[in-house]
């Protein structure tokens, strides 16, 4: 953000914190404004105190935040969230139409009114969502409320009056996917699983050679990955918890020998039988899903990758992958929603490097969601041995697709 608005001498100013008595917190969150953006980056104040941090304020290189919430991809409102907001503004309200509690919070009448207007809601049954995936519902580059599973939600709640309660888990190994999706069961209700088939964990199995970054000892290193020789490290360190780790989706392009090395990495694994071990492990972890979800009596929806007709061992071996989950996806009797989407309109669907949906992509994702959701009637109480669901793709998008081999770990 700061990169781009420094053009237009225009500056970002870093929105007020709410808790006025929290002076560490707020030191700790203006030094880490300041490794951002340097003196690019205003702060908005409250109160006297704060406007004297500020005044004082001496950069310390390398401070971090104390205090991280920890659930931020449960997008429910907590419990009685509403109700407790609503009588601490009601007691504590000023003339001047803001309110500070006892631990010097200050409550806002913008929250004041939401809380109010969710109130409304309390008496609604609920719908709980979770969603399995990567970055795609996480984007920062797209609005909250223009995201998919909110168009979802929005419109779920407009047309079956309920309360549609987004919870949403990331997945970069095969290994510890199922244990997240248990222990999140154990947390709060799941009514529908929708778990995304991602290229990316199954490609960065298949490769001969794996680049990671070790948190133990700080620095890049480097393996062969050979399965049968029990040296599988893509499955060892999860890109997700590690702050410094390549990144799930690679930079795209790189020199002609980079491009011609990734292709030859696929080759090497594949002739070593990675590609055979990757889909065993993604298969067994499917299978378990769907096992899961039939124990616990959630409903499941596979929602399949961008599929890609572009040339290289990348692609070919995402179109294969897609190939071997819709046969087991016809086998197991489950439902499916197709995630291609046409090559005619790429620059439409996804950003200018290939790797990150748009929000044309989230609109049509939402739609097909919306209507594979729909087409059973209520979410709840779905039998298991409905028809099996493939959304079709719309005639007009047909004709290849997606630019996914760029979203492959960048070597």
């Amino acid at each position: 953000m700061i990169n781009i608005l420094e053009p237009y001498k225009i500056s970002l100013v870093n929105s007020p914190y709410l808790q006025l008595r929290n002076d560490t917190f707020f030191k700790e969150m203006l030094s880490v404004i300041h490794t951002l953006g340097g003196g690019k980056i205003g702060q908005i104040v409250l109160n006297t105190a704060q406007s004297r941090i500020c005044n004082a304020f001496v950069a310390h290189p390398g401070q971090s935040i104390s205090f991280q919430i920890t659930h931020t991809l449960d997008l429910r409102v907590p419990d009685n969230y509403a109700n407790t907001f609503v009588k601490a503004f009601e007691l504590n309200v000023e003339q001047r139409g803001v309110a500070i509690d006892d631990k010097g919070v200050l409550l806002s009448p913008q929250e004041y009114q939401a809380s109010l207007s969710y109130q409304n809601k309390n008496h609604l049954p609920d719908i709980n969502f979770t969603f399995v995936g990567g970055c795609f519902p996480v984007q920062g580059d797209i609005l909250f409320d223009d995201i998919f599973h909110q168009v979802v939600r929005s419109r779920i709640e407009e047309a079956k009056k309920v309360k549609f309660n987004v919870n949403i888990i990331r997945y970069e190994r095969f290994a510890n996917s199922l244990h997240k999706i248990s222990r999140s069961l154990d947390q709060h209700p799941i009514d529908v699983l929708t778990f995304s088939i991602r290229p990316e964990p199954f490609l960065r199995l298949v490769k001969f050679y794996y680049r990671y970054y070790d948190q133990v000892s700080k620095s890049k290193k480097w393996s062969l990955n050979l399965p049968w020789m029990n040296l599988v490290n893509p499955e060892k360190f999860d890109l997700l918890t590690n702050s410094n780790g390549f990144p799930s989706a690679g930079m795209p392009g790189g020199s002609f020998i980079q491009k011609i090395f990734r292709q030859l990495n696929y080759m090497a694994g594949t002739l070593a039988g990675n590609e055979k071990f990757a889909w065993e492990q993604y298969e067994k972890l499917i299978k378990e899903v769907i096992h899961f979800c039939h124990q616990h009596n959630v409903k499941l929806i596979l929602l399949g990758p961008p599929v890609t007709f572009r040339s290289g061992m990348g692609a070919k071996l995402s179109r294969k992958l897609v190939r071997q989950v819709k046969n087991l996806v016809f086998a197991s009797n489950v439902q499916f929603v197709d995630g291609a989407i046409g090559r005619k309109n790429d620059a439409d669907w996804f950003d200018g490097n290939g790797i990150y949906a748009s929000e044309k992509y989230h609109e049509v994702m939402a739609d097909r969601l919306y209507r594979s959701l729909r087409t059973h009637g209520s979410v709840q109480g779905i039998p298991y041995d409905a028809p099996i669901l493939v959304m079709p793709i719309p005639q007009s998008e047909m004709d290849t697709n997606s630019l996914m081999e760029q979203n492959e770990v960048y070597l």
